[in-house]
Order: structure tokens, then C-alpha cells, then sequence
């Protein structure tokens, strides 16, 4: 059998020397596995069209899912945002009224005896008198009734009368340490004019005119960085340790 198909060599060279057995064989093997597609310029170019088409539909399927991808985490952020300003803003309450209602204490663990309370109509006058004697700007003055606590009082270990301004927030950072210490440089102007145009109005609270000023930051949590900042501005620290799950 082998003898009469002849050698692989043999059967090479017999398609190498006539054309149209060669042309015969491809025929028969295209035959045997099927309709081929067309080798002409107009069969290429209906299968690239074609292939340009289904390329083209899966692009914009993509796109849109993409889209629609895009417009749903939107939406998911845009809630988790909203929900967690609120949640600030109720933690935030929370933090403010048990801060005012714990002030004292707060502030005598800085080394301060508060007089307190000093009444809200009596730190109008006060704050008033220093606009007019053009010691603050009005701007300066809508600056300080922003404060989150005023108040006077007297160094523990010296007497000396002391002006007091405390920024409170669940977490300190530098902007509640600046808001601290801006309050209290403020504080303490105010004070001085007022006691020297109207020495009244601080007289019960104070025996003389305050001579420095004690800021203060109180919160839940501060960074070491944001700790040497507080230094470098002279603001006190006070962490909320007694109470930290304070009522709503």
C-alpha cells in the first residue's frame, strides 16, 4: 500500500510540478471542511463591515452600562454624604450642649475658677462697648459672638484675672484650634476696652482689668500634629474623658 501512495517526498514534489493537481487537492480539502469565506476585496470588506458593526454595538452597550454605573454610585455617594452630615450634625449638637453644661469643669481642669455663669446680655454690652470704642471691627464682633463659650476668670495658682474662650468639637483639628485661639486674642480686646470706657460692666466678675487670655479646645480626639499646633498657639487641650457617651 505504501509502495503505490509513494513517499511523502514523492507526493510534495508531484504537486510542485502540476499546478492542477494542486488546484484539484485544495478544491477537494475546501470541499471536505466546508463553505469557505470569500477571498475577494468585496468579501473582505462586507466582513469588516460586519465586524466593524458588532465592535461598534458592544462599544455602546459598554458605555452605557458604564453610564448607568457612573449614575448609581453617584447616587449611593451622594445619600452616604447626606447621611453623614446629618449624623455630624447630631453628634455635633450632642458634643456642643454636653461641653456648655460641663464647661466649668472643663475649664478649671486648664487651671481656671470661671466666674459663671456671665450672662449673654452682659457679653453683648461688653463686646458692643469694644466696637464702639473701634477695638474690634464689625466684623471681628460677628467673628466673637460665633464663639462657642465667654467667659472671665481668675488663674487657680496666682489670682491673675484671665479672659476665657473654648471651640469645642468631636474632633480637633486645626481649624477648631485657630477658631480657639482667634476667639480668645478677640475675648480679651473686647474685655480690656470695655473695662476702660465702662468698668462696670465687669466689675462684679472681675476685680481688675483681665490680663491675658486662656483658650481652649475641647474634644473627643486630637492628632499629635494638630497637638503641637495648639502649643505653638497657646490653646489648652481639654479631652472629654469623664462622660464620653454623653445624652443626646
Amino acid at each position: 500500500m505504501a509502495e503505490e501512495m509513494g513517499s511523502l517526498e514523492e507526493i510534495l514534489s508531484a504537486l510542485e510540478e502540476r499546478p492542477e493537481l494542486r488546484e484539484a487537492v485544495r478544491a477537494k480539502l475546501m470541499a471536505e471542511d466546508g463553505p469557505q469565506p470569500s477571498a475577494s476585496p468585496e468579501g473582505l470588506l462586507d466582513g469588516l463591515r460586519e465586524t466593524n458593526a458588532i465592535l461598534k454595538s458592544f462599544l455602546q452597550e459598554s458605555l452605557r452600562f458604564q453610564s448607568s454605573v457612573r449614575g448609581a454610585m453617584q447616587s449611593l455617594d451622594e445619600a452616604l454624604q447626606a447621611l453623614s452630615q446629618q449624623l455630624d450634625l447630631i453628634v455635633g449638637q450632642g458634643m456642643m450642649r454636653w461641653g456648655r453644661e460641663r464647661i466649668q469643669n472643663l475649664v478649671r481642669r486648664s487651671g481656671v475658677r470661671l466666674a459663671y455663669p456671665l450672662e449673654w446680655q452682659l457679653l453683648e454690652e461688653v463686646i458692643e462697648c469694644a466696637v464702639q470704642a473701634g477695638v474690634l471691627s464689625r466684623s471681628e464682633m460677628d467673628d466673637l459672638y460665633e464663639a462657642d463659650f465667654l467667659g472671665v476668670g481668675q488663674e487657680l495658682a496666682t489670682g491673675t484675672p484671665l479672659c476665657v474662650a473654648a471651640a469645642i468639637s468631636c474632633v480637633v483639628d486645626r481649624t477648631v484650634i485657630e477658631r480657639a485661639a482667634s476667639h480668645a486674642d478677640l475675648w480679651l480686646k473686647a474685655a480690656r476696652a470695655a473695662m476702660e470706657r465702662r468698668p462696670e460692666l465687669l466689675a462684679k466678675v472681675l476685680p481688675t482689668a483681665p490680663v491675658d487670655r486662656r483658650a481652649l479646645a475641647v474634644g473627643l480626639w486630637i492628632g499629635s500634629v494638630d497637638a503641637d499646633h495648639a502649643d505653638s498657639l497657646r490653646v489648652d487641650f481639654e479631652k472629654v474623658i469623664e462622660d464620653p457617651l454623653w445624652h443626646f
